[in-house]
């Protein structure tokens, strides 16, 4: 289990941006809220063209902890996102992907470095995955 001391460590260690790309405002909210509260800095994104022009800079993903990314967005499909995101920077942060698709079409990515819950889901189940993520 994640303790609020594991999460001050990693605020500490400058790794405390987590980026939540989703276009259900709800869930937006609630992550942010989530991980506000327990100290990291979130930056919310709502399309892919957006996430993606914040994904490719250099200077952003230096800072970012963690992605998580819903698979199904309006303008783009989330997969797309993550294979241009990974060809650029291989040694990338870790990304959690959440949808209410089958998590087939990741196997070819990373092991590790990505990671699946399915929608809907548990907050305090995708916390902890988070933050699992994060720590390794």
């Amino acid at each position: 289990m994640t303790t609020g001391k594991d999460v001050q460590n990693l605020v500490k260690i400058g790794k405390e941006k987590i980026v939540v790309i989703d276009d259900d405002e709800a869930v937006l909210s609630l992550l942010s809220s989530a991980f506000t509260s327990k100290g990291f800095n979130v930056k919310c994104i709502n399309n892919g063209k957006e996430a993606l022009k914040y994904l490719l800079d250099e200077q952003n993903v230096s800072t970012t902890s963690l992605i998580i990314l819903d698979r199904l967005l309006a303008d783009m499909d989330g997969v797309q996102i993550l294979r241009k995101f990974t060809e650029k920077f291989p040694e990338h942060v870790p990304v959690l992907v959440v949808s209410i698709l089958s998590p087939d079409v990741l196997i070819e990515l990373k092991p590790g470095k990505v990671e699946y819950v399915k929608k809907p889901f548990s907050l305090a189940i995708l916390m902890e995955k988070a933050i699992g993520l994060i720590k390794h």
